[in-house]
């Protein structure tokens, strides 16, 4: 398999005007004191506290929701086979994806009613992918290859009274040297969502942040892009083991989080804002 396939080239992403920053999965910040706010994707972004992940985890008396989580812990536990085999990376990055999933539209204990699951905390709508469809397919396998990888879920932030957002979590196959680069699908979504935004909800003139959070096979990494009016900035954690449960609670923290309404979205070029 030739990985330029699958992997963009950082020379090629250099060529494309596209900057990538490092963002650090398990910090409360992602601000940077070198570059400003609004021209750093972490910047628009205000992770859950690792307190409130501690004081709501998911509420497992339901039946049905216990069930649902057991199930995918047993289909992830190392040893679990399917007719004889193990699960395919690309398989298990499902799972974990389903198992975000569910993290996020489960309801949680000590919570107000109309903040009892993660969707309603931010005012989020889940969504389908039809108005993607004239952009890009939403799953592929790729030619020649056992690479395939899959949007398995979209939250759209509505635009009143929170500025407009999106986020979504993205299954991919396991492959070597995706560490210090972007997954040509990773690239694929991020674009695709901004260009709904912007096409579909008469956001022309609008920063719109994309948040996704990448399994690939066991390993998970979380990007935030904006594009500032003259090139595309993408804040990219490095790759960690999903199953790490601290490292899942960070992963559910960044996912479950808010926009920082501090920082105004309504305007492009950014940087005509930050140098005016």
């Amino acid at each position: 398999m030739e990985l330029d396939q699958v992997l963009m080239d950082p020379e090629q992403l250099a060529r494309l005007g596209i900057r990538i920053l490092p963002l650090d999965l398990t910090s409360d910040t992602g601000n940077d004191p070198d570059i400003h706010p609004a021209l750093n994707p972490a910047s628009y972004f205000v992770p859950l506290t690792y307190d409130y992940i501690r004081k709501h985890p998911v509420d497992r008396s339901d039946p049905e929701t216990a069930e649902s989580f057991d199930k995918i812990a047993a289909v992830l536990d190392p040893e679990f086979r399917l007719f004889g085999d193990k699960l395919s990376s690309s398989a298990v990055a499902g799972e974990l994806s389903s198992l975000l999933h569910h993290e996020m539209s489960s309801s949680r204990v000590n919570c107000e009613d109309e903040t009892q699951k993660l969707t309603w905390l931010n005012k989020w709508r889940e969504t389908d992918y039809s108005n993607l469809e004239s952009v890009f397919e939403t799953d592929e396998v790729i030619f020649s290859t056992h690479i395939s990888w899959d949007l398995e879920g979209l939250y759209v932030c509505r635009i009143r009274p929170f500025q407009p957002h999106v986020k979504a979590i993205l299954s991919h196959s396991d492959i070597d040297n995706s560490e210090h680069t972007l997954l040509k699908a990773e690239l694929k979504v991020i674009l695709a969502l901004m260009y709904s935004r912007w096409s579909m909800e008469g956001l022309l003139d609008m920063v719109v942040p994309v948040m996704l959070v990448t399994f690939v096979g066991r390993k998970a990494r979380c990007l935030i892009a904006i594009h500032d009016g003259h090139q595309l900035r993408i804040s990219k954690t490095p790759l960690y083991l999903a199953e790490n449960n601290e490292i899942w609670r960070h992963v559910v923290r960044y996912m479950g989080g808010g926009i920082d309404e501090k920082l105004d979205t309504k305007r492009l070029p950014v940087i005509d804002v930050v140098e005016g």
